[in-house]
């Protein structure tokens, strides 16, 4: 029995994973160039296909800028309070 086998997987190969490991490695922080030079890619837009953004990624995007843009609306409302508040968060 196959490791994919016994888990209930079936007809798995070997480059039904070319997404996984660029994908995580995007996730670790691996530059772009990188990853692009060891899966032998001859442009950006090629690496580009093969990674994509993790829903916690996209997630994390918005609440970021969610948090900037509310301190944005904060230090122009009241310049002096904002000011104060935004050395606290950082």
């Amino acid at each position: 029995m196959s490791a994919c086998g016994g888990r209930g997987i079936a007809n798995l190969t070997f480059h039904d994973l070319r997404h996984t490991w660029p994908f995580r490695a995007a996730e670790m922080g691996v530059p772009e160039h990188v990853r692009r030079d060891i899966l032998g890619h001859s442009s950006k837009s090629m690496t580009g296909d093969y990674t994509h953004a993790s829903p916690n990624e996209m997630k994390r995007a918005m609440e970021l800028v969610a948090f900037y843009g509310e301190q944005a609306i904060s230090i122009s409302a009241n310049p002096e309070t904002a000011a104060g508040e935004q050395s606290a968060a950082l």
